[in-house]
């Protein structure tokens, strides 16, 4: 906001306006005179159990000077989420779904690219078994991605094995008995 005009804020939601500011209008009347914002959703530290209250590993991103959680850790995040929505059939939760699993390739393709390992020890609110649970979910239902599941064995070497000796996961479902 003050940083960048490209992000405004209504109330306490936060917006990235596509439409390059003219320096006249800020922050609510940004965001009411541009149609095509988009949402930042954002989540405070300890948040639903996804992050962890203290964040000690960060990823500078470069030319914006912005800290995020690193992509180390922000996977296990996505695979969390992903992990307990996946087998949904509900509109909105779909569309949620697709965009973790997204977000989760291209983490995995970048974390493979800069030969960097999932750091299992440095996520807080589940043990290393349960992140392996939810990982081997995501395994058994995209195990044909071939592509996809060698990038994801290089970033969980020492990991993989354990993860596949886990007993095959149930397939959960979101519909009534």
């Amino acid at each position: 906001m003050e940083l960048d005009p490209r992000f405004a804020d209504a109330g306490f939601k936060f917006y990235y306006v596509t439409q390059k500011p003219d320096g006249t209008l800020v922050r609510e009347e940004l965001v009411r005179s541009s149609s095509s914002n988009v949402l930042v959703e954002t989540l405070s530290a300890g948040t639903l159990g996804l992050l962890p209250v203290a964040i000690h590993s960060t990823y500078n991103i470069e030319n914006l000077d912005i800290n995020i959680l690193h992509p180390a850790i922000l996977v296990l995040t996505k695979f969390k989420r992903w992990s307990t929505s996946y087998t949904s059939t509900r509109p909105k939760t779909i569309r949620k779904v697709a965009s973790d699993r997204s977000d989760i390739q291209y983490i995995i393709a970048w974390l493979a690219e800069q030969r960097e390992p999932i750091r299992f020890h440095e996520y807080e609110g589940k043990t290393k078994p349960e992140l392996l649970a939810m990982i081997r979910k995501y395994h058994d239902k995209y195990t044909d991605d071939v592509e996809q599941m060698d990038k994801l064995q290089s970033i969980m070497a020492d990991e993989w094995e354990d993860m596949l000796a886990l007993p095959e996961p149930q397939v959960e479902s979101d519909l009534p008995p």
